[in-house]
């Protein structure tokens, strides 16, 4: 017999695909707990609802129970005001309104934070779990027990042989079959990475099969005049009807997409060692990030998990940094310290292009909460520029501290970092520069006058023949020098 919980969920799965709740998340939630209640309970706005429905404690809690309202900061300028709200599939799926309805996983950082979870109207539908209503009451997992996690891990052999192939111009070198082949690229071969933390990608294309020696998992490396680009290894490789064989390969932060779940307390720079050797992958320079962070319990890809070591630590210390593989050793450095030395400006730029934004990831007032579970009460921290609320109105981050030994010195370093003017620049054509990756910082000159720091937010290689260009995507932070 069909449950009320059965009827919220098939309407939330009809939805799909539908753009009538675009702006109206709320509306949807409470339409889906319509259609098993008979009853619509909503609120002004997924914020007003959170206030009114959402479960102290829940915030940790990445798997509401089908049917449950999960809440969010929301994102732009109107999730800004008014929040976000999705309705739980079960299992860590929302079906969430956004420009259309989807079905998707989400995490601690979507739609510029998670909040928690609760049951819209406070109704709990027929069907529906009730086991976490008591959220406080629940045992929370203290240890992950990996007693019986059978089979060790080896790292992964490097091969220097096939680093130091260099044929001159663009050279690449790739071993099949326990030997160094060295292939010839059909056309250019690109190489792209971004600041974030997330694999390059390196493609290229030869003529036919290679004999078959082009297969998955082999190492691969570039190198262009001499100087080392790229190493990593190859993850696709697609014959084409024409005759030709196209290759995309990554270099090691492509294994941080492996999902895992541990426990762990410690810097951002022991949590990279520590995942890098329970993995296999080689590890460069780390820099000691400092911040210690508290006991976590982590259950999540290996580059969120990371990603969020490394936003609890910007929070805590005003400082970047910044993952990247370096020729097959992975490395963590401290943004500052990723100078490349090249300026860039209308001489060796085919085309410059600026755009300016207040829109996403500025905000001039910063709200912290802290709960104290003793006494019941939530204490709020504020830090704010009133200068700039005048001038762009109030652009709020909202967010739960739990990591901080203070929340107000935590909202004031926010302040610091995000109360600016997000100003982008995208440099085509470039003439090249191997050193220049996503967090690299480059010197940059619009007009052919003063130049700026800028850090690369994405950078695209291209090598073809003996010329190499890299088309660049720079973000400026207001007053830099």
């Amino acid at each position: 017999m069909a449950t009320a919980l059965d009827a919220i969920l098939s309407y939330a799965a009809a939805q799909v695909g539908s753009d009538r709740w675009h702006g109206r998340c709320q509306a949807f939630v409470a339409a889906c707990i319509e259609a098993g209640t008979g009853r619509f309970i909503t609120r002004p706005s997924a914020r007003d609802a959170a206030a009114s429905f959402m479960k102290a404690g829940t915030a940790d809690d990445l798997e509401p129970p089908m049917g449950a309202a999960v809440y969010f900061n929301g994102d732009g300028a109107l999730g800004k005001l008014y929040g976000h709200v999705a309705l739980s599939a079960g299992n860590g799926i929302i079906y969430d309104p956004v420009e259309t309805v989807v079905k998707r996983r989400f995490n601690a950082r979507s739609h510029n934070g998670y909040l928690g979870w609760g049951w819209n109207g406070n109704l709990i539908p027929e069907g529906a779990s009730a086991q976490k209503v008591n959220y406080n009451a629940v045992a929370q997992i203290t240890t992950v027990d990996q007693t019986g996690v059978a089979g060790a891990v080896g790292l992964r052999q490097t091969f220097s042989a096939l680093k130091a192939v260099d044929s001159g111009g663009v050279s690449l070198a790739l071993i099949s079959g326990g030997r160094v082949v060295t292939p010839t690229a059909a056309g250019a071969v690109t190489v792209s990475s971004v600041a974030e933390i997330a694999a390059a990608t390196m493609t290229f294309t030869v003529a036919g099969d290679a004999d078959g020696e082009i297969v998955n998992g082999s190492p691969v490396a570039l190198r262009f005049c001499g100087e080392p680009v790229f190493y990593g290894y190859v993850f696709s490789v697609v014959r084409k009807p024409n005759g030709l064989t196209a290759v995309t390969c990554y270099d090691q932060l492509r294994y941080l997409k492996n999902r895992d779940s541990f426990v762990f307390t410690g810097t951002y720079a022991a949590l990279l060692k520590t995942i890098a050797a329970k993995y296999g992958l080689r590890l460069g320079t780390v820099e000691n990030t400092g911040y210690v962070i508290q006991r976590k319990i982590y259950e999540n890809t290996l580059l969120d998990i990371l990603a969020d070591a490394a936003s609890i630590t910007r929070e805590q210390t005003g400082k970047t940094y910044i993952i990247y593989d370096d020729f097959g050793s992975l490395t963590l450095k401290s943004a500052d310290g990723m100078a490349t030395g090249v300026f860039l400006d209308p001489d060796n730029v085919r085309l410059l292009r600026e755009r300016r934004s207040i829109d996403q990831g500025v905000y001039n007032r910063i709200v912290l909460a802290r709960d104290d579970t003793a006494t019941g009460v939530r204490s709020l921290y504020a830090a704010n520029d009133m200068q700039r609320q005048l001038q762009w109105g109030i652009l709020q981050y909202y967010a739960k501290d739990g990591d901080s030994v203070s929340p107000l010195q935590t909202a004031k370093n926010l302040l610091s970092l995000y109360d600016r003017e997000d100003v982008t620049v995208e440099a085509l054509g470039c003439a090249g520069n191997v050193s220049v990756r996503g967090g690299s910082l480059v010197m940059l000159s619009q007009d052919g006058g003063a130049y700026r720091s800028a850090r690369c937010v994405s950078a695209a290689h291209t090598f073809a023949g003996g010329v190499h260009l890299m088309d660049l995507k720079l973000k400026f932070e207001e007053g830099a020098a």
